[in-house]
């Protein structure tokens, strides 16, 4: 099940509503100069109220935003448990490393020297390759960051239902390369 709401265009009020399945509620046609919005069920407790619970609204979207924008990060960058840190590791070592530091301090170096030994590749290559990964995910991963929140701050400023819903939604086929 779904609630449904019919909004004022001009004003963002909820004008009318109900409660149906979710497909029943995409099929319905609202009265010109109005739009609908359907929320989750469970935003305003079991059954349909007339006024839709904002607060409940704005949790579900602001956590819904960040799953969506995990769902767009893993385009970018392996999602295993650890591997975040792993990367955070390898970069913090490759801001580091300078020539011939690994053979003086082999200590601070364990992932650029495991892996270059494994690959059989010089540190430097290691280094230059994981600082180009580094160069070219921050950009997108910064503007991945201001748009979601961004889009958080929108939400829980909202006062209207459209607001609310409207402010969840990223353009990510526009914003990102």
């Amino acid at each position: 099940m779904a609630n449904w709401y019919y909004c004022d265009d001009a004003t963002g009020a909820v004008i009318t509503g109900g409660n149906a399945s979710e497909a029943d509620a995409v099929l319905q046609v609202p009265p010109p100069g109005q739009t609908r919005y359907i929320t989750p069920d469970g935003m305003v407790g079991s059954a349909y109220s007339a006024t839709p619970d904002f607060t409940a609204l704005r949790a579900y979207y602001r956590a819904k935003i960040d799953a969506e924008v995990g769902a767009v990060r893993v385009q970018f960058i392996t999602d295993v448990p650890g591997q975040a840190q792993t990367y955070e590791k390898k970069e913090a070592e490759a801001r580091l490393w300078t020539t011939g530091d690994e053979v003086t301090n082999p200590d601070r170096y364990p992932f650029m020297l495991a892996e270059a030994a494994v690959r059989a590749i010089p540190i430097s290559q290691v280094r230059t390759e994981i600082m180009a990964q580094v160069d070219q995910l921050t950009p997108v991963a910064a503007l991945m960051e201001a748009h979601r929140v961004n889009a958080k701050q929108i939400v829980l400023a909202a006062t209207t239902l459209p607001d609310i819903v409207n402010g969840a939604v990223i353009p990510w086929n526009l914003i990102l390369p």
